[in-house]
């Protein structure tokens, strides 16, 4: 653990830096003045790729700032103007109180600018699918090769959990779900599975650039999911995983490829 007089007196963080990093109880060593600090716009991408991507859905509240900001390397005012920026994008809304904070709000209006910015360009929506089928078809691959026991229990957790969601749904005899209902929890449970299946790959250039693929898809400016192809998605990753813990790449290649091809066809 770094001493408070020599932490303090580091000329390569700026105080409010120095108080988000020592508030995060971290012990590594932190950056150097030659390491790249991330700016306010990069900052807004990663937090809107989270959103987009499903990790934080309607109703979510993010991390308390000194957390979120030592989890991104950045100083707090940094965070601060990214949260505000995201704020006027739609996306959070402050609330205060004991129980405050940053928290995702409904997303209509977002992605009723992600929808409109699609379809004035349609090649946009094709290019991020194929994209997508072909950059986690291979990770599925690797994952069945390289996954450990934490990887199958993640992916493990992120099954039961969109089993549970759609459960509830079950027996609530509905058979479309808005994102006010369990629309949420199916796609932020769907993320982490392929979330998972990423991590297992091994490969962090290739688990940023599906997290990137798609954060560009913004999964959560569908309105309504129908109740049989959230089954048929059940179904899809349930075979992922059959593939990945019997180690078979092949086999969990082709799942995924199987899995995002259909989705890209109801796309079209």
């Amino acid at each position: 653990m770094l001493d408070i007089v020599g932490f303090r007196s580091l000329p390569c963080l700026n105080a409010d830096e120095r108080e988000s990093w020592w508030a995060s109880g971290r012990t590594v060593t932190p950056r150097s003045s030659k390491e790249r600090v991330l700016r306010v716009p990069e900052v807004v991408d990663r937090l809107r790729a989270r959103i987009h991507d499903g990790e934080y859905v309607p109703g979510d509240r993010l991390p308390a700032e000194r957390v979120l900001a030592a989890e991104l390397g950045v100083a707090r005012e940094t965070l601060r103007q990214a949260l505000n920026t995201l704020r006027e994008e739609d996306y959070l809304e402050p609330r205060r109180g004991g129980a405050g904070g940053w928290f995702v709000r409904d997303l209509d209006e977002a992605s009723r600018r992600w929808l409109g910015e699609t379809a004035e360009d349609g090649r946009r929506l094709r290019e991020i699918l194929e994209i997508r089928l072909a950059l986690e078809s291979y990770a599925a691959a690797l994952a069945a090769e390289r996954r450990g026991d934490h990887d199958l229990k993640d992916m493990r957790a992120a099954l039961e959990e969109f089993r549970q969601a759609l459960e509830e749904v079950s027996l609530a005899g509905q058979e479309t779900l808005t994102r006010a209902d369990a629309g949420s929890p199916l796609h932020k449970a769907g993320s982490q599975f392929h979330a998972a299946v990423g991590r297992a790959s091994g490969n962090e250039r290739l688990m940023a650039a599906i997290r990137q693929a798609r954060a560009d898809l913004f999964a959560a400016s569908q309105r309504t999911i129908r109740r049989d192809l959230a089954l048929s998605t059940l179904q899809d990753h349930e075979a992922v995983f059959a593939a990945i813990l019997a180690g078979d790449s092949a086999a969990a290649s082709a799942a995924m490829s199987a899995h995002l091809d259909r989705g890209r066809k109801r796309a079209f």
